[in-house]
């Protein structure tokens, strides 16, 4: 399970409560502070994060071959996409996706991206030259080796401020040629309450992974 920016870890636990007993989990988090900061540091740390959980996998793969699901929010669908990429998911569930680092920092209008954008203005940053550092998170750079195994379903409110309609249709229409196994739902809601309401009743989203 890999974290959304800023989401309370506690809401966690409505998913923890409905797993079976024979399924083990791990939770993947990280500092909201961390996440809005300067461009290289952003880069540097989610390039950690997704080494982590491939280290991860590979450990407990090579202790005992198993089946491995995945359960991503907002921003961390993002690492969960480069994981995926890179090690056997069976199954992986994208609530309220994120399909390039760079082009959400550059359009997001948000208090608490500030720091990063203010950074932007002095170092003089555009956003061909933010890409180009950030690249290895851009959903062009993704689905081409594991993940073509992989079965997605991405869960979607349809008045998204992140995933907006011109970068949606970009983002999946990449997926369908590159032939990736995927499924679409959608909400007529916004990006913030379906997360939420997604973690609070995960029952439709757990039964995809495991059933």
């Amino acid at each position: 399970m890999i974290n959304g920016w800023g989401c309370p870890t506690w809401l966690f636990r409505f998913i923890k409560n409905i797993l079976p007993k024979n399924c083990g989990y791990i939770e993947y988090h990280y500092d909201k502070k961390e996440i809005c900061s300067e461009p290289e540091f952003l880069h540097n740390k989610v390039a950690r994060i997704v080494s982590r959980i491939k280290k991860d996998v590979k450990v407990l793969d090579n202790f005992k071959e198993r089946e491995f699901f995945m359960y991503t929010l907002s921003l961390g669908s993002i690492i969960g996409m480069a994981v995926a990429d890179c090690v056997k998911i069976k199954k992986a569930a994208m609530i309220i996706p994120v399909h390039d680092l760079a082009e959400v920092f550059w359009s997001l209008k948000r208090d608490d991206t500030e720091k990063v954008r203010q950074y932007f203005f002095n170092n003089k940053f555009d956003l061909v030259k933010l890409k180009k550092l950030w690249s290895q998170f851009s959903f062009n750079n993704w689905f081409q080796n594991n993940s073509l195994k992989t079965k997605f379903l991405f869960r979607l409110a349809k008045k998204d401020d992140v995933l907006k309609p011109d970068f949606k249709k970009k983002f999946f229409s990449l997926m369908k040629k590159r032939k990736v196994n995927f499924v679409v739902q959608e909400k007529e809601t916004t990006h913030r309450w379906f997360g939420f309401f997604n973690i609070v009743f995960p029952s439709k989203t757990i039964k995809f992974l495991l059933g």
